[in-house]
């Protein structure tokens, strides 16, 4: 009589292992995606260059601030007091626009339109653009970025970042013939995401440890959304 019971379970279909990293997909889809050479005017903040803003607006407020922050303590704007006075505000800011001038940048902009495909708005993406050189696939290089991004349910953002790092540090002498966006085999894709109640959404096959060292404070995304891991 036990052999008839256990007969049964010989039929048992048993499913095979499963790989998370197929199983598991990203509640952050990725819409479009490019990238390409860029440059950027910079600017001397106490001290310290800082790549500005593409846009006229925040570049603007970002020199006011600069400006501001070299004016000594009780000092008039350049449209009060006397003629004199409005003079030598006036060569002041012109003075300190001369000493903070820093040539242009050369980089790369990354840009990535993303679709929050969850129930819950999202804060932050931890995202990559994956490039395997066409010549050589063996080179294979990632360029790693976090970003603050209020996304809510059903609704797209984008990521975009200057830095100064190109898709690959070492190419072959047939990829230099060509032009950089042809040279590569691109990707995007989402590493981690993090939501507005405190939980968050990994990549199975990734591990934030790599590069949790290189991660700045949440409040530096303030005036730097985006930022290279």
């Amino acid at each position: 009589m036990s052999f008839l019971f256990m007969l049964p379970l010989l039929f048992i279909p048993i499913s095979p292992t499963q790989d998370p990293t197929t199983v598991e997909t990203a509640p952050v889809a990725v819409v479009s995606f490019k990238w390409f050479k860029d440059r950027r005017e910079t600017e001397v903040v106490d001290n310290e260059v800082v790549v500005t803003s593409p846009d006229p607006a925040m570049r603007k407020r970002n020199w006011e601030r600069a400006r501001r922050a070299q004016d000594p303590s009780g000092a008039r704007e350049a449209n009060s007091g006397s003629i004199e006075a409005r003079s030598a505000a006036l060569d002041r800011i012109a003075r300190i626009a001369y000493e903070s001038y820093s040539p242009p940048v050369q980089g790369f902009t990354y840009r990535a339109k993303i679709q929050n495909n969850s129930a819950k708005a999202v804060t932050t993406v931890f995202w990559e653009f994956k490039f395997t050189e066409k010549a050589n696939p063996e080179n294979v290089s990632r360029r790693q970025f976090v970003c603050s991004a209020k996304v809510k349910p059903e609704k797209r953002n984008d990521l975009a970042i200057f830095t100064a790092t190109s898709p690959s540090n070492v190419i072959s002498l047939d990829t230099l013939k060509k032009k950089m966006t042809e040279a590569f085999d691109e990707a995007v894709r989402i590493n981690r995401v993090e939501y507005e109640d405190g939980t968050f959404w990994q990549r199975p096959d990734w591990d934030f440890e790599e590069v949790k060292m290189t991660v700045k404070p949440d409040y530096t995304r303030k005036w730097e959304r985006c930022q290279g891991l």
